[in-house]
């Protein structure tokens, strides 16, 4: 899976995370009729509501990505995993019902922004130095 390929990954986050959105934009944009598979797969899981994502595939995916930042020091560990893990399947999500739904949304752009908030939210405090 894309997302344990890119935990595994040695660089840092700031670069993990951005590639591992824009990969899932450009596949997706890649495949205009996945528009929408995409759309209606998130309508159903929303109307079903009673999905555990958290400990769905993706869910576990993220979190295993969010860990892999937190023991490298790159991503807050005053939040727990699983918080974080939810604002990155949160962000994806969210972008994904907007391409769905948006002809003119642009997948790729949201995606990398989105990463790039995501970071900064997540950022693990620097230590001062003296």
């Amino acid at each position: 899976m894309l997302f344990d390929e890119t935990t595994a990954d040695a660089r840092p986050a700031r670069e993990r995370l951005r590639e591992l959105f824009g990969a899932i934009a450009d596949y997706l944009e890649e495949r205009p009729l996945y528009r929408e598979l995409v759309g209606e797969m998130l309508r159903v899981r929303a109307e079903r509501g009673g999905e555990a994502v958290r400990n769905g595939v993706l869910g576990l995916a993220a979190q295993r990505f969010v860990a892999s930042g937190v023991a490298r020091g790159e991503i807050t560990a005053s939040v727990r995993v699983e918080v974080l893990a939810d604002l990155v399947n949160g962000a994806l999500n969210t972008a994904l019902a907007n391409w769905s739904a948006d002809p003119s949304y642009d997948l790729s752009q949201e995606l990398r922004e989105a990463a790039g908030a995501l970071l900064l939210l997540f950022s693990a405090p620097r230590p001062r130095g003296r």
